[in-house]
């Protein structure tokens, strides 16, 4: 990566996540809670031993979440040197580098690959690349699990342009042409949004729900038809048979 975002990624945390340094284990444990009902039930799909690559990882928090629930054999990559000192720092098996070089090299090597706010990193020429990479670089059977802003969610402005580096934003049906085109199968597009942990969940979760039914009222009024997936970003799951 040789344009204006290698210069960004110099200083991704210093510059501008910055308030990661200061997240306490509450904040952190606040997205493991979360975790266990948005992402961990694809995951239990596959033993603990399972070879799973976090492109994008960060500063290692779900790296470190994987470790927390049993899985043995986990491995990040991240183009910010910044964030991979912050993971090693917690402890987790990372290295700095270009996930999309290092794809290349890769051919069945992992059962599952973990993209949390990654894919929205790249150009659409990239993407294409990106996306078939990611395919080789699974096994037969393998999964890939990302995060990704969601263009036709509430306010989406908000996300799409809160970080210089967004190259391309998607909405569902983008995320199955992306995808689907690389050759994966069996994709699945969720929301993400509130989930009854506690009564204030619950709450929140009956409350999206309600304003969910507005939001497709209008929209079947204006089109003809609703939308399943309305919050500012969304989960992608894609199968390799």
């Amino acid at each position: 990566m040789n344009d204006f975002r290698a210069e960004l990624y110099k200083t991704y945390v210093s510059g501008f996540k910055s308030k990661i340094a200061s997240y306490s284990p509450e904040d952190v444990q606040k997205q493991w809670d979360w975790a266990d009902y948005k992402y961990l039930p694809f995951l239990q799909k596959y033993p603990r031993d399972a070879r799973i690559l976090e492109i994008g990882c960060g500063p290692g928090f779900f790296l470190e979440y994987l470790q927390k629930r049993g899985f043995v054999n986990t491995l990040g990559i991240d183009f910010s040197e910044e964030q991979i000192a912050f993971a090693e720092r917690r402890g987790v098996r990372a290295f700095a580098g270009d996930a999309l070089e290092y794809l290349k090299t890769r051919s069945a090597d992992y059962d599952i690959i973990i993209a949390f706010d990654f894919i929205e990193h790249f150009s659409k020429d990239e993407l294409i690349t990106l996306s078939r990479d990611i395919f080789n670089a699974l096994a037969p059977g393998g999964m890939l699990l990302l995060h990704t802003p969601n263009a036709q969610g509430f306010f989406p402005n908000r996300i799409i342009h809160g970080d210089l580096t967004h190259m391309t934003i998607f909405n569902p049906n983008s995320i199955v042409q992306l995808f689907s085109s690389a050759g994966f199968t069996g994709i699945e597009v969720h929301e993400t949004g509130p989930v009854p942990k506690n009564l204030k969940g619950k709450l929140r979760k009956k409350a999206w729900e309600v304003l969910k039914f507005f939001l497709n009222a209008l929209k079947t009024i204006e089109s003809g038809g609703g939308l399943n997936v309305w919050t500012q970003d969304m989960i992608g799951v894609c199968h390799k048979k």
